[in-house]
């Protein structure tokens, strides 16, 4: 693993994990990821892909929302795989949806909802925007 993020949430963990980085022919390049949503009892991993700077630009947007400059903000992958929606809501918490697909041919997927604190998401935010070496 080249360097992950973390949410820490209410009732789950999201961790997003840059594998390795690959370069393509046009001169774009994406990460390989891995995508996990972990809580008791509960353990999702799905790999996938990431454009270069996919979770910088969420970062900057996350930053956006936590300024009041947005209601809420959505981030889904590239490929499809992870999907993130935050929302503000009254006091200090964020509530927090995840969608991770992992087979995109059977539509098989799983998702969930909960909160997580102001602060927390603040770190992810400042994670986020030098991800995966920050």
């Amino acid at each position: 693993m080249i360097g992950a993020i973390e949410l820490r949430c209410a009732h789950y963990l999201l961790a997003v994990g840059a594998e390795d980085l690959e370069l393509h022919d046009d001169g774009t390049s994406t990460w390989r990821a891995l995508f996990a949503l972990l809580a008791d009892g509960t353990r999702v991993v799905v790999r996938g892909s990431l454009g270069e700077r996919e979770i910088a630009e969420l970062g900057k947007r996350i930053d956006e929302l936590l300024r009041g400059e947005r209601a809420a903000v959505s981030f889904l992958t590239g490929d499809g795989t992870l999907y993130v929606a935050l929302e503000r809501r009254k006091g200090d918490e964020l509530g927090l949806s995840v969608r991770l697909v992992s087979d995109r041919d059977r539509g098989v997927y799983s998702c969930a909802e909960t909160r997580a604190s102001r602060s927390r998401v603040a770190q992810l935010a400042r994670d986020a925007l030098g991800f995966p070496y920050g």
